[in-house]
């Protein structure tokens, strides 16, 4: 589940499009990776 992380953040609309496009492109280990970064940043 923490791929989804980023929709959790308030508006994150275009962040739910932002990880599918990572995901794409990077495969779920990526994305976690990214997500994981994001998540330390905001919270």
């Amino acid at each position: 589940m923490k791929s989804y992380g980023i929709a959790l953040i308030p508006g994150a609309g275009i962040g739910r499009e932002v990880t599918a496009t990572a995901r794409a492109l990077l495969g779920a280990a990526g994305t976690e990776a990214i997500t994981t970064a994001v998540h330390s940043r905001f919270s």
